[in-house]
């Protein structure tokens, strides 16, 4: 699970590089990048809610509060997610927006390899 950002931002920078070497394609790299986007967050998104009891539990929350942040984290990252790719493939071009995507995705996964290691001093977190 804590690896998947950074499959995300391979395949991504991957679609990019091939979608630069051939730029009259366009459909493909869009096809690509968003099917690849939907299997990873298919692949990530149970893992994640149990993820999120367990950091929830192991701070007296609730499966109620763990779920509800969860939710209100997938929403915002749907709300915002559009919007950002709008301004950065408007101000540049698609190719560009899957390698800012991509960066972001290692930040997460290495935001993610830091924090989640150990869940208080104790649990470990499974990597998937």
């Amino acid at each position: 699970m804590i690896v998947c950002p950074l499959i995300l931002a391979l395949g991504l920078l991957g679609i990019g590089a091939v979608a630069l070497t051939s730029p009259d394609y366009i459909v493909p790299p869009i096809v690509s990048s968003v099917g690849l986007t939907c299997a990873l967050i298919g692949f990530f998104d149970a893992a994640s809610i149990s993820l999120m009891v367990t950091l929830a539990s192991a701070r007296g929350r609730g499966f109620g509060e763990a779920v509800t942040a969860s939710e209100m984290a997938v929403t915002f990252g749907k709300a915002a997610g559009p919007a950002v790719g709008v301004i950065v493939a408007d101000a540049t071009n698609f190719n560009v927006l899957l390698f800012v995507v991509a960066a972001a995705s290692v930040m997460v996964g290495a935001g993610c390899i830091a924090c989640l290691r150990e869940l208080s001093g104790q649990e470990k977190v499974e990597v998937a």
